[in-house]
């Protein structure tokens, strides 16, 4: 309800406003509670259509608005549990080696989602450790989260540390003893950027 002279919100038992001291203007008030109470009927008709005849029989007391805002909240948690499984789905486990120029040669992948990589083509032995994860397209990311080097040097050491700067990898499973790697580079000079190739267990 509000106030005929100064327009404030008043509780529906008032008698004066307490604000200017006018009489409230009931006729208002009961004209937007109307046009409230109508809209949600509107809306609660439309659902009623949306809603089996069985659910509205077994749930007499339940608004068809209601009920289809539980099979909303029910279908959307289903679709952020699917998401999730998808995303962390993990069976890449085992160690994959290549013999061609690539900034690794051997990988290694465990079932909860992390992998270690070895670079020893360079004289020195580098190791990387990071996690990755599934995507619904059926391809594997690869993010690089440490590194270290066991060529004792501090330039080296730089080189393992910042793999996960420079790059990830996207991985697919061509079959059961096969992967096919590519670096995706994150800075656009990284001169491996778009290259692949296959890893065999």
């Amino acid at each position: 309800m509000y106030c005929e002279n100064c327009g404030k919100a008043l509780p529906d038992e008032a008698n004066f406003c307490p604000n200017c001291g006018n009489p409230p203007f009931p006729i208002f008030s009961k004209a937007r509670k109307q046009g409230q109470t109508d809209f949600l009927q509107r809306i609660n008709n439309a659902a009623g259509y949306l809603v089996p005849q069985k659910i509205k029989n077994t749930f007499p007391g339940i608004m068809p608005i209601f009920i289809i805002g539980v099979y909303l909240g029910i279908f959307v948690m289903i679709v952020a549990a699917a998401s999730i499984f998808i995303e962390s789905r993990h069976d890449l486990s085992g160690t994959y080696q290549t013999g061609e120029y690539f900034p690794i040669q051997q990988i290694t992948f465990d079932k909860n989602g992390y992998f270690s990589a070895v670079n020893s083509g360079s004289g020195y032995m580098e190791t990387y450790q990071g996690i990755y994860k599934k995507w619904s397209n059926g391809k594997y990311s690869c993010e690089f989260r440490e590194g270290a080097s066991a060529g004792g040097s501090p330039v080296t050491q730089y080189e393992a540390d910042s793999m996960g700067r420079q790059c990830e990898l996207a991985v697919w499973e061509v079959d059961e003893n096969t992967l096919k790697i590519q670096i995706i580079p994150k800075v656009s000079y990284y001169a491996w950027g778009g290259k692949s190739v296959y890893f065999y267990k």
